[in-house]
């Protein structure tokens, strides 16, 4: 997911980043190609395994989804039904937890960036969060709690290489899956959110492999798997992905990313496009729509990420306002500084006002939001249906 602000944080002994911060469809590199060629060969036997474990799993399990949504109904795809909310925490950010304490009744389910797994020894580093830990246990009705790993590497970028690397090894993802289930448990976890991201095209064999591991531990234990997965990216063949896991969180941003061409970040034309039929692919019960809440301030050559009341902080002291865009929907505005030219884009809570909906009719199992403490504090409304469209 946007990860957020426009620096890498120190958390420890290693440094988060928000997905944003490289953009959520960030695209691998030219290396990545090359990568991918020398791994197919790898892959192939874990490809040929994988389909008998994919026609094993969706049938035991098909139908037999634990509910993580504190009883609200699942599969109800009624315009004004409530959706189970799910949000993205992350402990560095002092506005992240201010937004979490604010707002924890109204979330389902909290998934906090607590673990990374990058680089050619496929390190693994999991700091577990002892003030989140106490504050869900002192809570009367805590959300459950779902750990993030990420391939996010210590300079903000995702480790393609590493992560293709790490997938084409047997011997690198049975480590992995041993980890990741041991930093469930210690975190007493309801499951985990697994965000790999810039992923080789010849990557996604020994990802669903992995997954596929993953699910048959997990399930023995009660617990969830989950992935976040880009919307409209062909690598992903999100009906295959959704047999080997319980949810799959589609990332609905970034229409316009980091690094690339100033833009909506999620126009509504794009949105109502991509999202049902992602939805659509991945099944109803199993989707769950995350939708952003931050903006991207563009100039030659380089891409902040910002907070949305950064932004607006921001075209205060530049001496405008950011004004919906009739063609996007999206919030805009532009400035000078220092001979710059500069185009800011936001996601604010009018674009969620206009994305809720969408996701209401495709009959997604629930709503996501990336992420707190980056997001315009009206989306909050938006988001539990007391503020209508």
């Amino acid at each position: 997911m946007p990860r957020f602000l426009a620096s890498t944080k120190p958390m420890g002994r290693w440094r988060v980043t928000d997905p944003s911060l490289s953009g959520r469809h960030a695209r691998a590199g030219a290396g990545s190609g090359i990568v991918a060629i020398g791994l197919l060969l790898a892959l192939v036997g874990a490809a040929t395994a994988l389909a008998i474990a994919i026609a094993g799993i969706a049938e035991r399990h098909a139908n037999a989804l634990p509910d993580l949504s504190r009883g609200r109904p699942a599969g109800d795809a009624g315009a004004e039904r409530p959706l189970p909310v799910m949000a993205f925490y992350m402990n560095w950010d002092a506005a992240s937890r201010a937004s979490l304490v604010a707002h924890l009744d109204a979330i389902a389910q909290v998934v906090p960036g607590v673990a990374t797994v990058t680089g050619p020894d496929h390190r693994f580093i999991h700091e577990g969060d002892p003030d989140l830990a106490a504050l869900l246990a002192a809570a009367p009705h805590a959300p459950a709690l779902i750990p993030m790993v990420q391939n996010v590497a210590g300079d903000g970028g995702w480790d393609s290489a590493g992560t293709a690397s790490l997938l084409a090894s047997r011997a690198a993802r049975i480590r992995l899956a041993n980890q990741v289930t041991a930093m469930v448990a210690a975190d007493h976890g309801a499951g985990v959110m697994l965000d790999m991201e810039s992923l080789p095209a010849a990557a996604h064999p020994g990802y669903r492999a992995l997954l596929a591991d993953l699910h048959a531990r997990f399930a023995r234990r009660g617990w969830q798997l989950m992935i976040a997965a880009p919307v409209g990216d062909p690598d992903w063949d999100l009906r295959t992905y959704a047999a080997l896991v319980d949810r799959i969180v589609l990332m609905a941003y970034d229409e316009h990313w980091m690094g690339g061409e100033p833009g909506a970040i999620a126009s509504q034309r794009w949105f109502a496009e991509v999202v049902p039929a992602a939805v659509k692919a991945v099944g109803a019960g199993k989707a769950i729509v995350a939708i952003g809440s931050y903006a991207y301030d563009w100039s030659a050559g380089h891409t902040d990420p910002l907070t949305v009341e950064a932004a607006r902080t921001l075209a205060r002291q530049a001496g405008t306002a950011p004004t919906r865009d009739a063609a996007s929907g999206n919030s805009h505005f532009a400035y000078r500084k220092d001979g710059r030219d500069h185009q800011v884009w936001l996601l604010d809570a009018t674009t969620a006002a206009q994305e809720m909906p969408v996701i209401r009719q495709s009959g997604a199992a629930g709503v996501a939001l990336w992420r707190l403490g980056s997001e315009d504090a009206q989306v909050w409304p938006v988001l539990t249906g007391a503020r209508r469209p």
